[in-house]
């Protein structure tokens, strides 16, 4: 952590300025490709200096374990006893949540997920992807992305961490899936999302702890 990392600073995100000390949640309306999309935002302010955590949850529509958990963690936090940010979007992709929609978003079919880091110039799922990426993701020093089963799944509890090449990062990836306490740890190649041919998919080992 560095001197700068321990000054109390305003937080702001997506237009919203949050003092030190201090929680704002809110909704923030975004039109993207004719479509108004209300999102819900948590910004926490600590009282003491620290890095930002961005939390993001409902990337696909039909999880909802998470998106309640996501939701449940913004109320839970006091910025009394914070030290540093957190960024909290429950429900990252509010049309797919409204339609009940299972991995796709329905206004073009696009699987958000698969979108990152986004293309203004594309369709509604790309240009929504290349919003959060640029105006939440991307405002915080450490970025954890909820998920769970979706509606027809059932799967065993698991977290999972991408490979990014750089060793500093890496290594701070593993330890933040390892404090999880779950067993099944899913290390991934970073890959590429635009294009991508068929064929290409992440290498995914899976770590036991003992």
């Amino acid at each position: 952590m560095t001197d700068s990392d321990l000054t109390v600073a305003g937080l702001s995100v997506a237009g919203f300025n949050v003092a030190p000390g201090e929680k704002l949640a809110t909704i923030k309306t975004i039109t993207i490709k004719g479509h108004d999309t209300d999102l819900p935002i948590f910004l926490i302010n600590g009282a003491s200096g620290g890095p930002t955590l961005v939390v993001t949850a409902g990337i696909h529509g039909g999880e909802y374990p998470c998106v309640e958990a996501a939701a449940r963690l913004g109320r839970s936090i006091d910025p009394g006893k914070l030290s540093g940010k957190m960024v909290i979007v429950p429900s990252a992709n509010p049309i797919a949540f409204r339609a009940r929609s299972i991995y796709i978003t329905p206004v073009d079919g696009l699987n958000l997920n698969r979108q990152f880091p986004g293309d203004p110039e594309g369709t509604y799922t790309r240009a929504w992807a290349d919003w959060l990426f640029n105006n939440i993701i991307t405002a915080g020093d450490y970025y954890i992305d909820m998920h769970g089963g979706d509606m027809i799944e059932a799967l065993i509890p698991f977290v999972s961490y991408n490979i990014t090449g750089d060793t500093a990062v890496d290594d701070k990836a593993k330890e933040m899936a390892m404090s999880y306490g779950i067993r099944a740890v899913l290390e991934k190649e970073m890959w590429a999302v635009l294009p991508v041919p068929r064929t290409r998919r992440p290498r995914e080992l899976v770590c036991q702890r003992s």
